[in-house]
């Protein structure tokens, strides 16, 4: 009898009103962190949207091509997606990624000085390379080297890059390789790090996952680097100082181990001359993977990226033109097709559950980002999002801040249009043995509701 009133005096108070404990800094902090160790970020994956619709008619004149919403992840166009093409230098992106890793974690500064061993001279670089026209004798920062690669496309700036960083070309291929398999492509391999070579292999799809991964984390890459439209190297700076009153050189066909000549290339992406919103992404071209392009483009708000492969083109001219066709006949469809739900807070998608058997009686669940997608103008005539948890009831025992125990869902016209999961605020071990026993029998009976 006595055991029965503690059972029922307990389950009242611990459901009548449910209030966990604020958190301490320390625990904010440590959850913070867990976070961001398990990448809840919403950049991790692209896929189909969550309703039928009929895929438009486009003229796209590459071969492969894809259009993704890069909020939400959503896929809202592809042409042959999975076929394995050479990015060319959209490979270059990989090497920014890791570059932008070493930044965040503080093992390397843009303001960084970079020696310039002859393996990176434009000199020692293969026939044809797009070159940032690095040279001996040159002074040259990180920072310089990333435009020379997001503008120039500069094969050189990416030798330079592998060698500081990584020590070498070897090093730097398995450390991105490595990167690879954890944003988990599967058909892409790098063998090189400037693209040149046929051998390096991704596909539209992947391409545009990785993209989407790389701006997700690295926005300011952007800004930075990959909207710039002109790039003047070397500058007076650069050239060793007994190189600086020199005759102007003219180059024909070869270059010399010493460059002191200023050369101004443009973008090799048109389209941020063209097209409204467009702030990067990154060309390439070999004559196996034809003309590539990966590409970004922000209106009001909406982000969207599309991958194009294996462009048509006798020159670089014919090129450009039907790439930067390509791109702009997607990205103006996304615009005038779609539109994304307003924000759904984190703040606003929580639960707070009680916990038996635990040190703590509460653990909020909470979503660990704001929620959105992307849907067709006019499909669901303006009806109301609702959302709807899925947790039990009550947890029992131990709690790990940053695990899943539910999820969230986005709900328009019956239509689930955006999962994610519910995670734990806070760590939670389990109690000592005699509420243990009397929170078991309590979680029994709401186990067998």
């Amino acid at each position: 009898m006595a055991l029965a009133c503690a059972v029922l005096i307990r389950r009242s108070i611990l459901f009548s009103n449910p209030k966990a404990i604020t958190l301490t800094d320390q625990q904010t902090e440590y959850l913070t962190q867990v976070i961001a160790d398990k990448n809840f970020e919403r950049n991790q994956t692209i896929h189909n949207l969550p309703y039928d619709i009929k895929q438009a008619d486009l003229e796209i004149f590459a071969e492969s091509a894809i259009l993704i919403n890069c909020d939400t992840g959503d896929i809202l166009y592809e042409k042959n997606a999975d076929e394995e093409i050479p990015p060319a230098s959209m490979t270059k992106l990989f090497l920014m990624y890791t570059v932008f890793q070493k930044l965040s974690e503080g093992k390397a500064s843009l303001d960084d000085i970079v020696p310039l061993p002859p393996e990176c001279w434009a000199s020692h670089m293969p026939p044809h390379s797009s070159l940032m026209f690095l040279g001996k004798n040159q002074t040259v920062t990180l920072r310089e080297l990333l435009t020379g690669l997001a503008v120039c496309s500069g094969n050189d700036a990416s030798h330079a890059i592998a060698y500081y960083l990584f020590g070498g070309i070897d090093s730097f291929l398995e450390e991105i390789n490595h990167q690879i398999k954890l944003c988990g492509l599967e058909k892409t391999r790098i063998v090189e790090p400037s693209g040149y070579s046929e051998n390096n292999v991704t596909t539209a799809r992947e391409m545009a996952k990785f993209a989407r991964i790389y701006i997700s984390r690295y926005p300011e890459s952007l800004k930075q680097f990959h909207s710039v439209k002109k790039f003047a190297y070397p500058s007076i700076l650069n050239i060793a100082p007994e190189d600086r009153n020199k005759p102007s050189q003219i180059f024909k066909g070869s270059f010399p181990d010493s460059i002191w000549t200023t050369i101004e290339q443009e973008n090799t992406n048109k389209c941020l001359k063209t097209l409204e919103g467009c702030d990067g992404l990154k060309t390439g071209y070999i004559d196996e993977s034809g003309y590539n392009l990966s590409l970004t483009c922000i209106r009001e708000g909406q982000r969207y990226l599309s991958v194009t492969m294996k462009g048509p083109g006798d020159n670089i001219f014919e090129g450009d033109k039907y790439r930067v066709q390509d791109g702009t006949t997607l990205q103006n469809y996304a615009f005038q097709s779609f539109v994304e739900t307003r924000d759904i807070s984190k703040k606003e998608v929580s639960v707070t559950v009680p916990v038996l058997g635990g040190k703590e009686d509460y653990v909020n669940l909470f979503v660990p980002f704001d929620m959105k997608t992307c849907i067709p103008l006019n499909l669901f005539n303006d009806k109301e999002i609702t959302i709807k948890l899925y947790n039990a009831p009550a947890l029992f025992g131990q709690i790990k801040a940053g695990e899943q125990y539910g999820k969230a869902a986005l709900i328009i016209d019956g239509y689930i249009i955006e999962e994610a999961p519910l995670i734990a605020d806070r760590d939670i071990k389990k109690s000592f043995i005699f509420k243990t026993f009397l929170d078991r029998i309590i979680y029994q009976t709401i186990r067998k509701k």
